[in-house]
């Protein structure tokens, strides 16, 4: 059985792989229609599938609150994400992307979506998902490991 040095030597060994099979040009990407500025796709890249709270975005990108929210109106006036109040606290707002924003996103990702959708093609639809879902945990405990939400 592998021990945590030999997994995350395996990671730092094939991460790098997936980054430079699936990577794109940014250079192709400045002709693109889309305004979004780098912030704004870092802004887009930290909003999960469920939403999140703007206080709990701002805290982890680091950032006040009032630079979080002066972004986000931004992005929602561009229709990128959608906030709402939570129930019973009228203060907390949830930051969601719309249909748009994952649009967006996808098209500033520096990975590029044919190049992803073709590897996961080579996949059984189980693998696909013990993929993606390795990942997202990764993800999280990267993100808890580091002080993150």
């Amino acid at each position: 059985m592998a021990d945590l040095d030999d997994l995350a030597r395996d990671i730092q060994r094939h991460y790098p792989r997936i980054y430079i099979a699936c990577h794109v040009d940014h250079r192709a990407r400045r002709g693109q229609k889309t305004d979004i500025s780098a912030r704004d796709q870092t802004i887009l890249a930290h909003v999960p599938g469920e939403g999140i709270r703007s206080r709990a975005l701002a805290a982890h990108l680091k950032v006040a609150p009032s630079t979080v929210s002066a972004a986000l109106k931004r992005l929602v006036g561009m229709g990128l994400i959608a906030m709402a109040s939570e129930p019973g606290d009228a203060r907390a707002r949830t930051v969601r992307l719309t249909q748009k924003g994952r649009a967006a996103l996808s098209e500033t990702s520096v990975l590029h979506l044919a190049r992803v959708k073709a590897a996961l093609a080579r996949l059984s639809a189980p693998d696909r998902r013990a993929v993606v879902r390795g990942l997202e945990l990764l993800a999280d405990a990267a993100q808890a490991a580091s002080g993150g939400e």
